[in-house]
């Protein structure tokens, strides 16, 4: 199975959960705008959700299911038992990790939202949402846990499709204050974050009854199958915190900034966040397994063509996103989420704030793609200590650069570090005799970024024409930005094809139904 097919179901549903999560987006923003509510829920909200990625998303699939696939190829009465030894002994620690963590979040806020304390409201209200919705992280924990094992069944789609509730939930809880059928507090959206981590588990966890697991048991017993879940998931933990400690360390920051800003950032880190979720990191999950079994059968051939086209393909979708976050960032912003109490200075604000992340987009992309290329090989240290450097990077340089620039600051301190990141990849690449691509990768992608510049230029062309439009409250504008983000993409294809940065054949092997010889 080619890198495409690979990650296809991961990456459509991930794209339909952004659109998703842009509709609500678009809704805070014009519910919302960029208010104290805005700013307490995004910090309360960004609290459970930092554990969600670390101890779901991050530790889960690496730590659970090679175990659990392994022992259920040899004997599913043993896979079922580890199952519910794993799912009980998680329930009892994330259950208690909540009691403990509520109860001292006015500390904890204290610190992660230390710039709101000067404001007595704005710091009651943020820990309060915070303390309502961190029970959140035992649903989403459990989640994790049960798609874990419908993935070894190979059922995808499912798992793949229920973080779309989230959005939807927080959909609908913001058209009923938006038409004023609940008022607006900041508590609606927080119970309704609350509501679908319980249907996402829900559904899981009856999805995994019919297939004949229950999770759960009424007596523990520490199998060695358990012992070695939990040896490995405390490596994967420490890798998944760099990444929330960054995030942890952001908000802090630009809670000491004006109000507003971590709203500015988190509006643009959606954004951002919308290639990198389809691309990088469903492309990532996919090149391991195929990487691990090229290695294993000695396969040097296919195991530049899985690097190879893992890079190529993840750039060719990366490389015209981050030029045109840049040329035409406050049109975006603008279409997206210019409407009632998001007013032009805050368009302008986030707008800054997305062109410093555009700059680190492919970055963040490529760091999806190099990492696996240690983790196949069994090397998860050398990943883990560059991104701790890059880590004690990105907030010195967030640090010094919020001085002169605020929030914007923080954005491009995070892309630098990035691209630092990537750097350290190579060399350590390099430097272990790893040969990662093909000869010609290279020339094609410098082919890809001339055909992404010749876009630029299209789109910022168009983007000059109906500038006063786009800019406007008009409710027509985001017509006009769908037209232009569909003549960018036609002709960044027609550019790609002309100067050959991809071709029909490369397409068709890329999909896997052609090989090129």
């Amino acid at each position: 199975m080619k890198i495409v097919k690979a990650s296809a179901t991961i990456g459509i549903f991930t794209l339909l959960s952004r659109i998703f999560g842009l509709i609500r987006d678009f809704l805070m923003a014009s519910v919302l705008g960029t208010s104290m509510i805005a700013d307490s829920f995004f910090v309360a909200f960004r609290f459970p959700n930092m554990f969600r990625a670390l101890f779901a998303e991050g530790a889960m699939n690496p730590a659970f299911m090679p175990i659990f696939a392994k022992t259920l190829n040899k004997d599913k009465g043993q896979a079922i038992a580890f199952a519910k030894q794993t799912g009980t002994l998680l329930l009892l620690w994330i259950v208690l990790f909540c009691i403990f963590m509520m109860f001292f979040m006015p500390e904890i806020m204290a610190v992660q939202a230390f710039g709101f304390s000067i404001d007595a409201d704005k710091f009651l209200l943020t820990t309060n949402l915070a303390r309502l919705m961190f029970p959140y992280l035992a649903f989403m924990v459990m989640n994790a846990l049960f798609a874990s094992i419908l993935n070894s069944f190979e059922q995808f789609i499912l798992p793949a499709f229920v973080p779309i509730i989230l959005n939807i939930c927080m959909i609908l809880s913001l058209i009923g204050v938006y038409y004023h059928f609940i008022p607006l507090t900041g508590y609606e959206l927080s119970i309704s974050v609350l509501v679908a981590g319980f249907l996402q588990a829900l559904i899981l966890f009856v999805t995994c009854l019919k297939y004949g697991i229950m999770p759960f048991t009424k007596t523990i017993n520490i199998t060695q199958n358990v012992k070695e879940f939990f040896k490995k998931i405390i490596p994967v933990i420490i890798g998944s915190s760099l990444v929330q400690l960054n995030i942890f360390v952001g908000t802090f920051l630009a809670t000491t900034l004006e109000s507003g800003s971590v709203s500015y950032l988190n509006y643009s880190d959606r954004l951002s966040q919308l290639p990198l979720g389809v691309i990088g990191i469903a492309i990532g999950i996919a090149l391991i397994p195929m990487l691990s079994k090229s290695i294993a059968q000695n396969n040097k051939k296919e195991i530049i063509d899985n690097q190879s086209d893992a890079i190529l393909f993840s750039m060719f979708l990366t490389l015209p996103a981050s030029v045109a976050f840049l040329v035409i960032a406050p049109a975006i912003i603008s279409g997206l989420f210019m409407y009632n109490n998001f007013d032009l200075i805050s368009t302008y604000k986030t707008a800054y704030a997305l062109q410093a992340m555009a700059i680190g987009l492919p970055a963040f992309v490529l760091i999806k793609v190099l990492s696996p290329v240690f983790f196949a090989r069994g090397n998860t240290t050398i990943p883990v200590r560059i991104s701790i450097l890059c880590m004690v990077v990105n907030i010195l340089l967030s640090i010094i650069l919020m001085e002169y620039i605020y929030h914007v600051g923080i954005a491009l301190a995070t892309s630098i570090s990035a691209w630092l990141n990537v750097i350290l990849l190579l060399i350590m690449i390099s430097f272990k005799d790893i040969e990662l691509i093909r000869k010609n990768t290279i020339k094609t992608l410098i082919k890809m970024l001339c055909a992404s510049i010749l876009m630029g230029v299209v789109i910022f062309e168009l983007n000059d024409i109906f500038y006063e439009i786009l800019i406007s409250r008009s409710n027509i504008k985001i017509f006009y930005l769908l037209f232009i983000v569909l003549s960018g993409l036609i002709s960044y294809l027609i550019f790609s094809l002309l100067i050959g940065a991809i071709s029909i054949k490369k397409i068709k092997y890329l999909m896997g139904k052609k090989q090129i010889k």
